[in-house]
This record gives structure tokens, C-alpha cells and sequence, in this order.
């Protein structure tokens, strides 16, 4: 219906805030078509915006100072960009409670955290407010969009540079209905990681896995002392050598498993073909992992 609106007094951004105005969601006209950007776009074109606009300030000349925020379950291309400008990136949880602690931690210590967000498209935007915010996030965004086109270009074309510059980020998320909570529970019982080698999947999807983090027991194989960074959660993550990244949680709130999953290909590869390589690993996460013939899910 918004974007019908926008036709009627041609407008070609369309910008969006839930009942109470905590999350942003963005659609762009296009030449093809209109374009609604996945959460994880939106807050990456905010996060470089946040930082083009600290340079344009001199207030991060090489990063330094400086940190973003994303939830675990959110894209990777937050941290491609981060290692690639300079600046820090860290992970928490999912929810702004996590985030905005750890905002308040970096902040206390005098370090500078201008973004933070999470896929589920909340997003906090500066310092002013200190959770996730859906018109400050709109207002900035309006900012970004209004430069581009100034600047001759249209928001999808910048994220599309974006992705030139920092590589393609394909996800694929979802969620299988487990109705049973003592089948959920057998279920991450299967997946358990205490450290016991055997227990890891050599190969996801056919890629290798290298590291495998489980927060409910506390063990991940990516430190050398074998122990996670972030506090407990009925979460598994795997992480692969194609650049892929694949997270099993239960739901807190519905009788559903969900599953993110995301592959990150290099600067230059094409996104078809990272794009069907997110399918294979989400496909493989649903049949190899979560096993729905077994465990009867629908």
C-alpha cells in the first residue's frame, strides 16, 4: 500500500516504522521495479554512513576509537567493512539489552560507537538514543538516500558499490516449526558441543567446517582456550572455509528452530554464485542438522 502511495505522487523512497516506531524498513523504485532492502542492507548502508560521516568530521581518520555493533545472527559484511576501513567491530546477542550494555561499556571506556544494529531491522543510530530507534533511524537514512542523489545515485545502486568494494553477503534465514519442547531439546542435544572433537561435522553443505562455537555450554573452537565470548544462549553457530556462517537457535518467544545462514564471498566474486552457495548450506543445515524426517518437524 506505501509503495502504491508512493506511485500516486511519485515518490521513489518509501520509508516505514512499526506501530510503535522502534524498526525501519526501506524501499527504493527502481528501474526494474521497486526494491525493498533485508534488514542486513539497511544497516550496512547506515553503518557506512555513520562512518562516512565520522571522516567527513575528522573524528576517526584511521579508525581508531571507533566501534560497531551488530547482533550474532546479523551479517558479516559489518565486520568485512570494519576490517577494511580500520574501525572495530564486535557481536553480542540479539536484542538491544546486549547492545546497548555494551555501548554504555565502550563508552564509558571513551571509545566511539556510532551504530549498532540487528537483521530483525532495528537499528541505533548515534548517541542520542541509546536503543534502537525506527525515526532517528528514518531521519538519517533520508539524509543518506537525499545525498545520493545529489551525488547522481539511487540508494540500491550505492549498496551495490558497497558490495563491489566489500564483497557480496547472501543470507538465507528461516525457521522450522518444533511444536515439542522436548524435541527441540533433543534436537541441540545432538548438536551439544563440550569439546569433544567427534561431536563437530566435519563438512557442512559439502565446506569445510573450521570453528564451531556452542554458547550453551560455553565452547568455542575459533580461541585458543576453547571458550566463547558472549553469555550463555540455546545457540550453535558453524562457521566454514567458504566464508559462510550458520547459526541454529530456538525461538524465545514461538515453537519454531530458527536457522541463519549466510556466505560472504570475496571482492569481485559474482553474487549468483554466492547466492547458491547460501541455498546449499541452508539446505544442508535443514537436513543434516536439524534432520526433519527423525525428529518428525514440520
Amino acid at each position: 500500500m506505501a509503495m502504491e502511495t508512493a506511485e500516486q505522487h511519485g515518490a521513489e523512497l518509501v520509508l516505514a516504522n512499526d506501530p510503535d516506531a522502534d524498526r525501519l524498513a526501506v524501499a527504493e523504485k527502481t528501474a526494474s521495479g521497486w526494491r525493498a532492502f533485508r534488514g542486513d542492507e539497511i544497516g550496512v548502508l547506515l553503518a557506512h554512513w555513520q562512518w562516512r560521516q565520522l571522516q567527513a568530521a575528522g573524528g576517526a581518520p584511521d579508525g581508531a576509537g571507533v566501534t560497531m555493533l551488530a547482533s550474532t545472527v546479523s551479517s558479516s559484511m559489518l565486520g568485512a567493512l570494519a576490517k577494511a576501513e580500520g574501525f572495530e567491530f564486535e557481536e553480542t546477542l540479539t536484542g538491544f539489552k546486549w547492545m546497548g550494555q555494551r555501548a554504555a561499556e565502550l563508552r564509558e571506556a571513551g571509545v566511539v560507537v556510532p551504530f549498532a544494529y540487528e537483521e530483525a531491522i532495528g537499528y541505533c543510530v548515534g548517541d542520542m538514543l541509546k536503543d534502537k530507534d525506527g525515526l532517528s533511524a528514518a531521519a538519517v537514512f533520508y539524509e543518506m538516500a537525499a545525498t545520493l542523489r545529489r551525488e547522481g545515485r539511487g540508494v540500491a545502486e550505492h549498496y551495490e558499490s558497497l558490495c563491489e568494494r566489500y564483497g557480496h553477503f547472501v543470507s538465507q534465514n528461516g525457521s522450522i516449526g518444533c511444536p515439542d519442547p522436548s524435541v527441540s531439546a533433543e534436537i541441540f542435544a545432538s548438536l551439544r558441543i563440550d569439546g569433544v572433537d567427534s561431536l563437530v561435522p566435519a563438512t557442512l553443505g559439502g565446506s569445510t567446517v573450521i570453528s564451531v562455537r556452542d554458547l550453551w555450554t560455553g565452547f568455542d573452537s575459533a580461541h585458543a582456550d576453547l571458550k566463547a565470548r558472549l553469555p550463555q544462549e540455546n545457540m550453535v553457530t558453524y562457521t566454514l572455509a567458504n566464508g559462510g556462517v550458520a547459526t541454529l537457535r530456538a525461538s524465545g518467544t514461538e515453537p519454531k528452530i530458527k536457522y541463519y545462514c549466510e556466505v560472504g564471498g570475496a571482492p569481485g566474486v559474482a553474487r549468483a554464485e554466492v547466492a547458491a552457495e547460501v541455498a546449499t548450506m541452508a539446505e544442508a543445515v535443514i537436513e543434516e542438522l536439524l534432520k526433519p524426517d527423525k525428529f518428525g518437524l514440520r
